[in-house]
């Protein structure tokens, strides 16, 4: 389920609009569900139809609506689970049946008899699901892996995408904001750790680094508590929540995305790229095909090799720039927001239509 909040405007809000507008545009009637919210006027005010239901009852919910409120010939779901008891319902209320996994795989592989009786279960609901949508390739495989060949037959990959208009900046920067800057909520699956210990690693050879880490989670105050232990409070700096990461993202000589958890499709990729960043990267999940060779990919969980990444792009300005232009031109070329909607829009006119 996806949470929608006046105060945290990200990517998927921005596509949801798009989206709406692109299928009123084709003389088609949308509406939305999402979980009940307590202000929802940045939606209003763009004339998007929506029905909050409770979160405790989302799904039947949805299903109870659909079955006396409306007829309806796509029903595409985002963050809703597809291999649940609920499909089989939801499939008898409408023509096509469609879902988008956006979801990133835990760092920590669940046990043999859950994936077992997830494969199970996927063969049972399979036949409710005319189709999935993966924001990555690696999404994809993942889905034929854990729930058989079937569902890879019936999934697609359509990357996420982002508005460029908002990452142009009119001002220049004249002296960086911070070497390092990395931004996301703050898990053990994200790794900031490890950029911390990296941290560590690199005060010898560049004694005034600074590294800027924003966001909020339940892991902060341990990340805080190793920046003590570690002597780095002069180094590290928090800055909880913000609105303005793509100042930082353009500011920072380098965007650090370290997670330990095998990523989806992050916005925070796309957006670092969209900025022109020089990014180092983990290896986890989809990230390393949605930056190709326009950022430096190391292994996830190995802070030596992230020290010695970031060493190595410390130390030379003209490889921060050209793979700052080289990350610009792979996202304006492949991961706008039109291109995005666009996909999304010919996948469901294919279906509408058959």
């Amino acid at each position: 389920m996806y949470p929608i909040r006046p105060d945290r405007i990200g990517g998927m809000d921005r596509f949801f609009w798009a989206f709406d507008k692109a299928v009123k545009a084709k003389g088609k009637r949308i509406v939305w569900f999402f979980p009940l919210a307590a202000a929802f006027e940045h939606y209003e005010k763009k004339g998007i139809q929506v029905e909050f239901i409770p979160d405790l009852i989302f799904e039947s919910g949805v299903i109870h609506k659909l079955r006396n409120d409306y007829a309806v010939s796509v029903c595409i779901c985002h963050f809703v689970a597809y291999n649940t008891r609920y499909v089989s319902q939801l499939k008898s209320q409408v023509g096509k049946l469609f879902f988008v996994d956006h979801m990133s795989r835990p760092r920590i592989p669940k046990s043999f008899t859950y994936r077992v009786w997830h494969y199970l279960k996927g063969i049972i609901n399979g036949k409710h699901v005319d189709g999935v949508i993966a924001v990555s390739d690696f999404v994809k495989d993942r889905i034929s892996k854990e729930l058989g060949g079937r569902w890879l037959a019936n999934s697609h990959t359509i990357h996420n995408g982002v508005d460029f208009e908002l990452y142009k900046s009119s001002s220049t920067v004249n002296q960086p904001m911070a070497d390092l800057f990395a931004i996301g909520f703050i898990t053990i699956d994200k790794g900031f750790q490890d950029l911390i210990q990296a941290v560590y690693e690199l005060k010898q050879d560049f004694p005034e680094i600074t590294c800027v880490i924003a966001g909020d989670g339940p892991y902060k105050k341990e990340l805080e508590a190793l920046v003590m232990k570690l002597g780095l409070s002069s180094h590290v700096r928090f800055l909880g929540n913000i609105n303005n990461q793509y100042d930082w993202m353009r500011g920072a000589r380098i965007v650090v995305i370290p997670s330990l958890w095998y990523e989806a499709c992050p916005f925070t990729v796309i957006e670092s790229m969209a900025c022109g960043s020089a990014m180092v990267v983990s290896d986890a999940g989809g990230m390393p095909e949605l930056v190709g060779d326009a950022a430096i990919v190391y292994t996830k969980g190995d802070v030596k090799a992230l020290a010695a990444q970031l060493k190595k792009l410390l130390a030379d300005s003209i490889l921060q720039k050209r793979l700052g232009s080289m990350a610009s031109s792979r996202a304006s070329q492949d991961f706008g927001l039109s291109r995005m909607v666009e996909d999304h829009m010919n996948y469901a006119l294919k279906h509408l239509q058959s």
